[in-house]
């Protein structure tokens, strides 16, 4: 073990300050940034290495002295030797980093912090997990993975640490155990069923209650509910003041849970609908909704019931989505782009997954308005956050003059695709001489040459969206393109027999409006087969050699000269399916196909397949499908 002495610059995602050890940059539990401090590196399993707090030399104008015993030793708080105002701000900038890759984000956008009303004592629901030597429960040290005792909580609201009490070191037949109560209600809920342990606590019960602003909420043991009751109704109020209600709206509750947000906003508006995975929470969101006439749930999965609601004539004006911490699944967000409501708001937990989603639906007809952070879990690093976002008139008519597919290829290959596809496009000639420079790296080559193509097309037309794409076969450290010569063909042909090679297809989208763009790629593995060479001499003299990369076509049914892909097929054909819809969809583009049955290509690659069927099932009500 050795001692450094360094003062903390650098934070990581979670505001937890980091000390760099060799090129390593290791988060320092107990410290705060700017803080000088003497760290205790030891190695650990492998090279991995561990870093201690031994001592604070100059210690921050926020720090504090911690109030729980149980502070350091259960890592359950993170923050506890940090001042609430600190904290607050910490919260801030972790948002403020999170979204700073995301287009068009300013810094303003984001509030100060809304604080907690209790620092402590604030958790409605705990989860503990048992000794079942002793019978005595705690948390686990997320560090030493060593089981720390708790007698008493002090995040955890007075009515849990009463309960805890109760069964310290009775309780031997379980490994984990949560206990919830109502924090506005007498209410409630032990799980499991608790059969040997102390028979003075009710254990087992379905479900408990709980208020927001009056309106009780029945919550049975599989739901969600908000740990932090006082910063849950805080967050209802920014919501229904978000929306904007005037009594006429149609607004979708995703993910709806319990209902909080559906019934919350039922009295405000003509029509909600809410929609839930689970089983039992929709039937708890009914049975809290029962006095609600304009409050219906639909279980399932978000992402088919937002496709098939942006199906249905019925105008939706607002979306409140507040998925599980890893964010919308990327259908849904694509539904959303097709529905074009007036108005999201997102409430999420997890900064990271929230900032991608956002990106995402960004590339609709969306802008942000007001990213506001909620401090829903005093003395820790996590943070709620509630962001709205509002339809953009100027988007709308940026995704309306997208409605014209124009590709810049004269590829036969490229042409069979989209009309294989059903989709309108026309083509123009990119006229863009394909000159490879001595060390390009191969990627870097395709990926350029397909934004040559689009943009050289796109300055030719006033609107729509033009693709570009350019393939490559990469051999070893060689960009093997079009053969210029048979001869050229031939010696391509003799390089890549019986071995394996990569073949990249990038792919640009450039609006030519806006100028607006996107350019990424795809790359499979190709095998090929140990041909002789008169078979090599035959598929050359056919002629079909010399307008493809590599001087092969993996499609020709005579010479067949692969043996294995990995990855996308099409992608060795000239246009990963699968990539060009995604960049679609990321650009705000939806369609509709009409699928040549005959066309079996497609189903050779999954992702291809999978995307086109995802994607035939939305069905456009505006003008900017395709």
């Amino acid at each position: 073990m050795e001692n450094s002495e360094i003062i903390l610059e650098d934070i990581d995602s979670f505001g937890s300050p980091l000390v760099n050890i060799q090129g390593v940059k290791i988060p320092v539990f107990g410290a705060i940034q700017g803080e000088k401090v003497l760290v205790a590196v030891e190695n650990t399993s492998g090279s991995k290495k561990k870093v201690n707090l031994a001592k604070v030399l100059l210690k921050s104008k926020d720090r504090v002295d911690p109030p729980c015993i149980y502070f350091g030793e259960c890592t359950g708080c993170q923050w506890q030797h940090i001042s609430y105002e600190r904290q607050l701000k910490i919260k801030h900038e972790i948002i403020i980093n999170a979204f700073r890759e995301v287009e068009g984000f300013k810094e303003s956008f984001v509030k100060p912090t809304i604080p907690s009303p209790k620092q402590f004592a604030y958790r409605n629901h705990g989860r503990f997990t048992v000794n079942q030597g002793n019978g005595s429960f705690g948390f686990i040290n997320k560090f030493t993975h060593e089981h720390v005792e708790i007698n008493n909580c002090m995040i955890m609201d007075e009515k849990i640490n009463k309960t805890l009490s109760n069964l310290q070191g009775q309780i031997r037949e379980t490994s984990q155990f949560s206990v919830r109560v109502g924090q506005r209600t007498s209410s409630r809920m032990i799980q499991p069923r608790l059969f040997n342990s102390i028979e003075s606590v009710e254990t087992g019960q379905q479900y408990y209650e709980e208020a927001i602003k009056g309106q009780i909420f029945r919550i049975a043991s599989p739901s969600f509910f908000q740990v932090n009751t006082d910063q849950a109704e805080q967050v209802v109020e920014l919501v229904i003041n978000a929306l904007e209600l005037t009594g006429e709206e149609i607004v979708i509750d995703a993910f709806a849970g319990v209902g909080t947000f559906a019934v919350m906003v039922a009295p405000y508006l003509k029509k909600v609908i809410g929609i839930e995975y689970s089983a039992k929470a929709v039937e708890d969101a009914a049975f809290n909704a029962r006095h609600f006439p304009q409050a219906e749930f639909r279980q399932g999965k978000s992402e088919v019931i937002l496709r098939n609601l942006a199906s249905e004539e019925e105008e939706i004006d607002a979306v409140i989505l507040d998925p599980p911490r890893n964010g919308c699944h990327d259908e849904a967000l694509e539904a959303l782009v097709d529905l074009k409501p007036k108005r999201i708001i997102y409430v999420s937990c997890d900064p990271s997954s929230l900032a991608k989603d956002i990106s995402r639906l960004l590339a609709g007809p969306f802008q942000i308005h007001t990213v506001q952070p909620v401090d829903m879990f005093p003395q820790t690093r996590h943070v709620e956050c509630v962001v709205t976002l509002i339809r953009s008139p100027e988007k709308m008519l940026n995704l309306s003059n997208r409605k014209e597919l124009i590709l810049a290829s004269n590829s036969p290959r490229r042409h069979h695709i989209l009309n294989s596809l059903g989709l309108s496009f026309i083509h123009y000639d990119p006229e863009v001489a394909e000159i490879t420079l001595e060390k390009v790296n191969p990627e870097d080559l395709a990926i350029n040459r397909a934004f040559e193509k689009a943009s050289t097309v796109a300055k030719k037309i006033s609107k729509g969206i033009v693709i570009g794409a350019d393939t490559v076969v990469q051999f070893g450290d060689l960009a093997l393109e079009k053969p210029l010569s048979m001869e050229g063909a031939f010696e391509m042909l003799m390089q890549l027999r019986g071995k394996e090679h990569k073949v990249i297809t990038a792919i640009a989208l450039v609006d030519a409006r806006t100028e607006e763009f996107i350019v990424d790629k795809k790359i499979s593995r190709v095998q090929m087969r140990n041909y002789s060479e008169k078979e090599a001499f035959d598929f050359i003299k056919s002629g079909n050699s010399l307008d493809k990369a590599g001087g092969y076509a993996v499609q020709d049914p005579i010479f067949a000269p692969v043996d294995q892909i990995s990855g996308c097929y099409l992608n060795v054909v000239g246009l990963p399916v699968c990539k060009l819809m995604e960049l679609l969809g990321k650009f705000g583009v939806g369609f509709k196909t009409d699928l040549n049955p005959g066309w079996t290509e497609l189903t050779r690659c999954p992702s291809c397949s999978r995307q086109v069927n995802n994607f035939a099932l939305m069905q456009n009500k505006s003008n900017s499908g395709i």
